[in-house]
């Protein structure tokens, strides 16, 4: 059962809002938390499979428990030590590869040593601005690439950029312009959660998405635009 409790100072926001920041993390960082790469790109070596990174668990976590978020999950993720996790991981690995043998005693304490190294590393801050982009003048993210899983160049690209703040900026699309992948996961989510319509709020036209039935392919998601 999750709960949602009075959130930590600094951390204030309704939970509307609150839902959606943990939503956005997960958006942002699905490929290193659930073992599913984003989709291939044409021409280019398929995407790894990465397992779970217990870091990212941790710290999605957090941010739930600091939203006022609570679960038996979160608790239990909340309670392990993930630089311990990661250092047990990369030792298994590097015994089984290197056929190095090494009692219980010995583990545990080059386990705590690396988990503490880590502990240490300090992330490295973006210092340089990524700039908002909806549009492009060029044809913009073709219709196939609109659905589903994103493709990798578009994981990549947006990453850093889906958050509340760059959701807000959502603005209005002429017909004429090109859409770019980032204003299609912010469209997909704004319309999930039901928020109000950025195209009708600027009074132009709607961009409706629709299904067509495809034999080979189960269902192509295209898109157009309707007048109001």
């Amino acid at each position: 059962m999750l709960i949602h409790n009075e959130p930590e100072k600094g951390f204030e926001s309704n939970r509307d809002e609150a839902y959606k920041t943990i939503w956005l993390f997960a958006m942002r960082h699905f490929p290193d938390m659930i073992g599913i790469a984003p989709r291939k790109e044409k021409g280019r070596p398929a995407p790894l499979i990465k397992e779970p990174n217990p870091w990212l668990w941790y710290q999605l976590a957090s941010l739930a428990h600091k939203l006022g978020f609570q679960s038996p999950q979160t608790n239990k993720i909340l309670a392990s030590n993930p630089n311990l996790i990661s250092a047990r991981k990369f030792l298994s690995e590097y015994c089984r590869s290197s056929q190095v043998r090494l009692d219980q005693m010995e583990t545990d304490g080059i386990c705590e040593q690396f988990a503490a190294i880590l502990g240490n590393v300090k992330q490295e801050e973006r210092t340089q601005e990524i700039p908002i982009r909806f549009t492009t003048i060029e044809s913009g993210e073709d219709v196939s690439r609109r659905s589903g899983r994103p493709f990798e160049k578009a994981q990549v690209s947006d990453k850093l950029l889906l958050s509340l703040p760059t959701l807000d900026k959502l603005e209005f699309v002429e017909k004429n312009e090109g859409i770019t992948s980032l204003f299609v996961k912010c469209d997909f989510f704004s319309s999930f959660f039901r928020d109000s319509s950025y195209f009708k709020r600027a009074g132009g036209p709607v961009f409706e998405l629709f299904l067509e039935n495809d034999t080979s392919d189960c269902s192509i998601c295209n898109a157009r635009t309707v007048d109001k």
